[in-house]
C-alpha cells in the first residue's frame, strides 16, 4: 500500500484531508497517510494505523477493540493529540464491533478531554474522552453555546 511521507521545509505546512501538518508539530513529522486516507504514527520500531480521514476532510474515524483500547480507570477512549489539535476536520467517529458508533466533535474532545501520556511504553500524547461525554447532540450543544459566547464578546470589542 503507498503512503505519502511529508518531508517539511522551513515554514512549509501541508493540508491532506483535514489534517494541517507543520515543522513546530513533532508528532505530525511521523504521520503519514494511505492514499486513501489511513492514517498513520510512526512509532520507534512499528507503524501504527490511528484511524483515517474521510474523503471530505471532514470526519475522522477511529477504529477500537473495546477490550483494548478503552482505558478501564476512567473509561474513557484516547486520541493522538496532535492530530486533533492540527486537523481541521469537524466530526470524531469512534467504530467498534457489536456497538453504535461514538460520535463527537474534534473541539468538544480538545475543550472536555484530558491528556494521559504512556511515554514508557513508546505511545505520543494522547488526549481522552470518556465515553458518557460522545454523542452528536451534546456536541452540537457545547458547540452552539461557544458560538453564543464568541458572538458576546465580539460585540464587546
Amino acid at each position: 500500500m503507498p503512503y505519502l511521507h511529508l518531508s517539511l521545509g522551513v515554514n512549509k505546512a501541508f493540508l491532506f484531508r483535514g489534517f494541517q501538518m507543520d515543522q513546530h508539530n513533532s508528532t505530525s513529522l511521523r504521520i503519514s497517510y494511505s492514499k486513501s486516507g489511513t492514517v498513520f504514527l510512526q512509532l520507534f520500531d512499528r507503524k501504527r494505523n490511528i484511524g483515517s480521514i474521510s474523503a471530505d476532510g471532514q470526519t475522522y474515524t477511529k477504529s477500537i477493540n473495546p477490550s483494548l483500547h478503552i482505558h478501564r480507570k476512567t473509561n474513557s477512549i484516547g486520541f493522538n493529540n496532535d492530530l486533533l489539535r492540527s486537523g481541521s476536520f469537524h466530526w470524531v467517529t469512534v467504530k467498534a464491533d457489536g456497538y453504535s458508533p461514538l460520535v463527537t466533535s474534534r473541539q468538544y474532545i480538545l475543550e472536555k478531554g484530558f491528556f494521559l501520556h504512556f511515554k514508557a511504553d513508546g505511545y505520543e500524547k494522547q488526549i481522552f474522552l470518556p465515553v458518557t461525554e460522545f454523542g452528536i447532540d451534546k456536541a452540537r450543544q457545547f458547540e452552539s453555546c461557544r458560538s453564543n459566547q464568541q458572538n458576546l464578546f465580539g460585540e464587546v470589542a
